[in-house]
């Protein structure tokens, strides 16, 4: 799990089974749902705001 700020907005960010999903921890209502074909392990906010996103070998990075 990973917390930072979306939007201005304080979320949490979770990953298990195949699906990173993006929480406001406000009311606790799912924003967004993304689904992987790897399953993801970690989540981390970069410095500059980004979401990294650990999953099998690889390394997904969003941004806005």
């Amino acid at each position: 799990m990973a917390l930072g700020l979306l939007d201005g907005v304080p979320v949490a960010v979770t990953a298990d089974y195949f699906t990173v999903g993006i929480w406001d921890l406000g009311n606790g209502a799912r924003l967004h749902e993304i689904h992987l074909p790897v399953d993801p392990h970690a989540v981390v906010f970069a410095p500059g705001g980004e979401l990294v996103i650990g999953a099998g070998y690889e390394a997904i990075v969003l941004e806005r």
